[in-house]
């Protein structure tokens, strides 16, 4: 059962905190924290088992991967952070379990019709019927569980939006993060001698963009506050 490949929510939420954590190899989501136990185990045991449920190597090796695709995005070396990467993969699938794992037992409505819209939009990314059926022998799914892997995405979500706190942002954050910008551009001019970049827009042009922006960096922050918390009453051991 692939239960975590459309969650990417904290997939995002855990590569930032790893990020900012520098280069010493350690993921700032929690590691050792809770119940957590490392044994080193590989070929068929499971990566990690979370209050009983278990993550398959399979899903840590591809997730290993995305990660590594993540760091590239973000303009890191993957081959430099091999350690960090890892503990990154095993971090965000030990908390998108834990989630998943509340918000399957909380009284969260997902409608049939919710689903059916989210399967719509999904689908019609794919412009030929071939490239969808494609896409579902990639991941090794039909229609239906792809249909359950939505359901269980939007419950997800429901409960992040009922139990994670974000703080607004507000216009003064908005103005900070605008003129980091613009520093950032002069800057690289200066280096690139005559050669012009794209003009950034004004502040008013851009604040709402910067604005979800940074909402959206809050909201990875509390979330991963929010699993630190989950981790802690957790039954967790770790063989990767």
């Amino acid at each position: 059962m692939k239960k975590v490949i459309m969650i990417a929510l904290f997939l995002t939420a855990t590569l930032l905190a790893a990020c900012s954590s520098g280069d010493d190899g350690e993921s700032s989501s929690g590691g050792d924290s809770g119940n957590s136990e490392s044994s080193g185990g590989s070929g068929g045991e499971a990566a990690a088992v979370v209050n009983g449920e278990e993550i398959s190597q399979e899903q840590f090796k591809s997730n290993v991967e995305s990660v590594k695709q993540q760091y590239k995005q973000f303009g890191m070396d993957p081959s430099k952070q091999e350690d960090q990467i890892q503990q990154t993969a095993i971090d965000q699938l030990i908390g998108t379990e834990l989630v998943i794992q509340k918000a399957e037992k909380a009284d969260i409505e997902v409608t049939e019709e919710e689903v059916n819209k989210q399967f719509e939009q999904m689908k019609s990314k794919y412009t030929e019927q071939d490239q969808w059926d494609q896409f579902l022998e990639q991941q090794d799914m039909t229609e239906k569980e792809v249909k359950q892997e939505l359901k269980t995405s939007a419950r997800v979500q429901k409960y992040v939006d009922n139990n994670v706190e974000v703080p607004e942002v507000t216009d003064e954050e908005a103005k900070k993060q605008y003129d980091k910008m613009k520093e950032q551009q002069e800057s690289a001019e200066q280096q690139e001698g005559s050669q012009q970049q794209q003009e950034l827009g004004s502040f008013e042009e851009m604040k709402g963009q910067i604005k979800q922006q940074l909402s959206s960096q809050k909201q990875s922050e509390a979330v991963n506050k929010h699993i630190e918390a989950l981790r802690e009453d957790a039954d967790i051991t770790v063989n990767v």
